[in-house]
C-alpha cells in the first residue's frame, strides 16, 4: 500500500514537471500579451490613470505625479506639484505635444513666468519616461520588431525565457534594442538595453483583467527606480477631466 502511494506521488510530480517543461517550451514573444491579460484587453482600454514616483527627469516637480490619458485621442491631464509647492494641473495632448490649458494653484495664470514652454516640455518628457516603462509589454508586437533566438535561463529557481529584441518601437517613439526576460506566465520580469537594466515586478489588475507591471528597479542606479503607486483603467471618463480644472 505504501509502495503504491509513493509511486502515485512520484507520478503526479513527474506529470507536473512535464507540464511545466512543455509550457516553458511554448513561451513565445506573443506570450507577453498573455502576461498582461490578452491583447484585446489592452486594445479595448481607452482611459488609464497612473500615479508614479521616482526616475525623475526634471527638477521642476516634486516626486509624485499623476497622469490621466485618453489613448484614442491623446488627451492627457497632469496633476502634480512643483518643488516650490505650487499645484499644477496641465491639460495637453501627448500625440500632438500641444498644450491646452494650465492651472497654477487653481487658477489660469496670465503670462506666468513661473511656468514656461520649457517647463511644459519637461512634463512631456516625464510623461513619456513613465509610460515607456508602464506600457512596455505592449511594445513588441509590431511588424518592425526583430526577434532573435530565445534562450532558457534560471533566475532565482524560476525558469525564464530570454528574447533578444531589436527595432521595437516604445510608447515614447524611441527604439528598444536589447533583451527582455519572460517568466512562465509571459510576464516581462527583466528588461536590458545598453543604457538601462530593470528588474520588473508588481503586476496588478488595473481593471477589466488588464495586468500591468508597477515596480521597476534599476540594477545600478537607484535614482532611476520607478514605482507606480496607482494604476487604473476606465472604459468611460467625464469630459471635464480633459477640458477644465
Amino acid at each position: 500500500m505504501n509502495y503504491l502511494k509513493i509511486m502515485l506521488v512520484l507520478l503526479v510530480l513527474l506529470v507536473g514537471h512535464s507540464v511545466s517543461l512543455i509550457a516553458q517550451e511554448n513561451i513565445s514573444l506573443l506570450s507577453v500579451w498573455e502576461g498582461i491579460g490578452g491583447k484585446s484587453k489592452w486594445e479595448s482600454t481607452k482611459f488609464i490613470l497612473f500615479t508614479s514616483q521616482g526616475n525623475e527627469t526634471t527638477k521642476l516637480l516634486s516626486s509624485e505625479r499623476t497622469f490621466l490619458i485618453d489613448r484614442s485621442s491623446g488627451r492627457c491631464r497632469f496633476e502634480g506639484k512643483t518643488t516650490s509647492n505650487q499645484s499644477i494641473v496641465l491639460l495637453f495632448n501627448y500625440k500632438s505635444k500641444q498644450l491646452d490649458k494650465l492651472y497654477l494653484n487653481g487658477a489660469e495664470p496670465k503670462g506666468s513666468k513661473t511656468f514656461t514652454s520649457f517647463h511644459f516640455q519637461q512634463i512631456i518628457e516625464q510623461f513619456f519616461e513613465d509610460t515607456k516603462l508602464l506600457f512596455l509589454p505592449s511594445s513588441f508586437d509590431q511588424s518592425n520588431t526583430i526577434v532573435g533566438t530565445p534562450s532558457q535561463k534560471i533566475i532565482n529557481t524560476e525558469k525564464t525565457t530570454v528574447f533578444p529584441i531589436s527595432s521595437a518601437l516604445l510608447f515614447d517613439g524611441s527604439i528598444f534594442n536589447g533583451k527582455i526576460t519572460l517568466n512562465i506566465a509571459g510576464q516581462i520580469i527583466r528588461s536590458e538595453t545598453n543604457q538601462n537594466i530593470y528588474t520588473i515586478s508588481g503586476y496588478k489588475d488595473i481593471g477589466g483583467g488588464l495586468n500591468l507591471p508597477t515596480a521597476f528597479k534599476h540594477t545600478t542606479s537607484p535614482s532611476k527606480n520607478c514605482t507606480f503607486t496607482t494604476v487604473a483603467a476606465f472604459t468611460d471618463m467625464e469630459e471635464g477631466k480633459f477640458t477644465t480644472l
